[in-house]
């Protein structure tokens, strides 16, 4: 366990042993600058330390920093792996295996800590052939050709220490060397290099070990039900600050057609709604269903709960189409209910 920089305390739930993790983040073209209060938020949701603990040298960032990575602690692995499927801003979660303000640095502290026996043997089991790996380079904030990113590979890959069988399609294990030039941090400029074990990546990242984001089976291209709504990343990224988990109490006084409450109870959480205009509430012309089958499952789903008493969602219509008119009492619940089996939130007309 690292030591706390100095000046720092830990206290009550932050009293325990955390571990070292480096964390990526997705360089969003909309929400970059809520990557910090996202990662807190889901800090706090998995009882995680508090900022001034979370992140490694006890300073807090900004959203005006322009870095996509940073060093953090959590309570264990599992953690850290939730953490990635559940943000929209995270795109990778990392074992650190050394780091330093030059490649040759973060390669030299990499060697040392192999100077432990059991951290070896860990890292052996890891990476070790008959398991194949594949090395990832990743630089920011500078130009680096093809050539001399496969010289640091090609010199990282003669420094282990034991057989590897490298495989740039299909890796068991993915080792990083990630490199940040000219980075704003706490009003600081030096280059940060980290040499790092990919634990979990979102799918689009890069291969190797990899999770399905939460918020992505809720895409606006796959509800079955839809009318104007808060954009879905958002929506997730909204409840992933408030740190939402099972048995929260979440109010949306603006809920409209119910974008946020879909993922406050993605999270268990018992989410209420209001909305003043009516014709949202009841998806006059502004609701339209996109697949009917998955209308019907929803609405079946509601009733068998008790959930709704109403007609059905389509009633005189064979095939609606977008922006038609369709007055279902309950398009709302509906669309909040997409995908989600035990939807426990109201959403009324104020």
């Amino acid at each position: 366990m690292p030591s706390l920089p100095s000046g720092d305390t830990v206290s009550g739930s932050d009293a325990r042993e955390l571990h070292d993790f480096l964390v990526r983040f997705r360089e969003h073209p909309r929400y970059f600058n809520m990557r910090y209060q996202e990662l807190e938020g889901l800090a706090r949701s998995l009882n995680g330390p508090a900022p001034n603990v979370l992140y490694y040298d006890g300073k807090l960032p900004t959203a005006s920093s322009n870095s996509v990575i940073e060093r953090i602690r959590l309570p264990n692995q599992a953690a850290a792996c939730e953490l990635c499927e559940r943000s929209v801003l995270v795109s990778g979660v990392f074992e650190v295996w050394g780091s330093g303000d030059t490649f040759d640095e973060a390669i030299d502290a990499t060697l040392l800590g192999m100077a432990d026996a059991d951290i070896q043997v860990k890292r052996r089991m890891q990476t070790m052939a008959p398991k194949s790996l594949m090395i990832h380079m990743d630089v920011h904030g500078m130009s680096c050709n093809a050539d001399g990113k496969a010289a640091k590979v090609s010199k990282l890959t003669s420094m282990l220490p034991w057989d590897i069988c490298i495989d740039l399609k299909s890796p068991d294990a993915v080792l990083w060397v990630i490199e940040e030039h000219d980075t704003e941090r706490h009003s600081l400029s030096s280059p940060r290099v980290f040499v790092a074990l990919q634990l979990v990546c979102s799918p689009k990242a890069v291969k190797g070990p990899s999770v399905c984001p939460s918020f992505s089976p809720y895409d606006l291209a796959h509800r079955p039900i839809l009318g104007p709504t808060t954009e879905n990343e958002l929506c997730f990224i909204m409840a992933n600050c408030a740190g939402a988990v099972q048995g929260t109490l979440a109010l949306d006084p603006f809920c409209g057609t119910g974008g946020i409450l879909l993922a406050l109870t993605h999270f268990d959480a018992h989410a209420f709604g209001a909305e003043a205009d009516p014709q949202v509430v009841k998806g006059f012309r502004r609701t339209y269903i996109r697949n009917e089958d998955a209308a019907h499952a929803i609405l079946q789903r509601r009733t068998k709960h008790g959930c709704v008493a109403g007609t059905n969602p389509v009633e005189g219509r064979s095939r609606p189409t977008k922006m038609q008119d369709w007055s279902h009492p309950c398009a709302v619940p509906l669309a909040a209910l997409d995908l989600h089996a035990t939807y426990t939130g109201i959403v009324t007309k104020i």
